[in-house]
C-alpha cells in the first residue's frame, strides 16, 4: 500500500490511489463535475470524504483545483491515510484556498502508509490538521499547520478502530445507506432530475465504490 509512483499532476503518490484516481477519471468524473458547475456557476467547490474518501478527497482536490483555477476550492479529509509526497504538500498548499484534514486521537488510518524513514520517499500528510482528542465537541480541538507534527498527529498510543468510524457521536457505516438515499431525494430536488434518473446514478456510485474496494483486497492480497 506504500509503494509510491509518478502522480500525472505532479509529485509521487501511494500507487494504488494514482490508479483509483484514474480509474474514477475514465467513470466519468470530469463531465459530471462540469455539469455542477454549469448548473451552479457561481458556487465555490469543497472536496470532502472519510477514511479511504478521505485520502482521495486530497487527491482531486488538487485536480479540481487546477480544473478551475479561478473558482475558490477547499478540502476536508476526515480520518485519510498518508497519500502524496513532499511535491504534491507543496501543491496543495499552492493551488487550494483552504485545506483542513480532522482526526481523532486513537484512530490509526492516519498512521499509515507509515514512514520508516526519513531518506526513503514515502507519502506525507497535508497540512493543518485538526486533531480532536476521544470526545469531539466543537470547541475541543488542536489546529497544528504543519503537515508532521509530534505533538498532534502523534496523540495516544493506543489506537482502536472506533476511533475511526465514530466522528462527533455518530457511525459513518450507520450513516452510509441513509446518506445514499439522502442523496437521490437531494438530485431529485436540486438537479431536476427523475427519481429513477437519481437511482441510476447512484448505483453508478456504489458499482464504483465496489470496483475500488475489489483493486484494493487484491492489491493487499498480493
Amino acid at each position: 500500500m506504500g509503494w509510491m509512483e509518478d502522480f500525472p499532476l505532479g509529485g509521487k503518490m501511494v500507487a494504488i490511489y494514482v490508479q483509483i484516481y484514474k480509474d474514477i477519471l475514465n467513470f466519468g468524473f470530469d463531465a459530471s463535475l462540469e455539469q455542477a458547475v454549469s448548473l451552479f456557476p457561481t458556487y465555490s467547490l469543497l472536496v470532502t470524504g472519510h477514511s479511504l474518501g478521505g485520502a482521495m478527497a486530497t487527491v482531486f482536490s488538487l485536480h479540481v483545483a487546477l480544473r478551475y483555477p479561478l473558482k475558490p476550492v477547499s478540502l476536508y479529509a476526515w480520518s485519510g491515510p498518508r497519500s502524496g509526497d513532499e511535491t504534491f504538500v507543496r501543491m496543495l498548499r499552492e493551488h487550494l484556498t483552504e485545506q483542513y484534514r480532522v482526526v481523532r486521537d486513537g484512530d490509526p488510518t492516519p498512521d499509515f502508509p507509515l514512514r520508516v524513514s526519513q531518506t526513503v520517499p514515502t507519502p506525507h500528510h497535508n497540512t493543518f490538521e485538526v486533531f480532536y482528542p476521544t470526545h469531539m465537541a466543537t470547541d475541543n480541538y488542536k489546529i497544528c499547520n504543519q503537515a508532521e507534527s509530534e505533538t498532534c498527529l502523534k496523540g495516544s498510543w493506543w489506537k482502536t478502530f472506533f476511533s475511526h468510524i465514530f466522528m462527533f457521536d455518530m457511525n459513518f457505516l450507520n450513516h452510509q445507506r441513509m446518506g445514499y438515499l439522502r442523496s437521490i431525494d437531494n438530485l431529485v430536488t436540486n438537479l431536476h432530475v427523475t427519481r429513477n434518473d437519481a437511482m441510476i446514478f447512484g448505483k453508478k456510485e456504489f458499482d464504483l465504490h465496489d470496483r475500488i474496494k475489489e483493486r484494493l483486497l487484491n492489491t493487499v492480497a498480493t
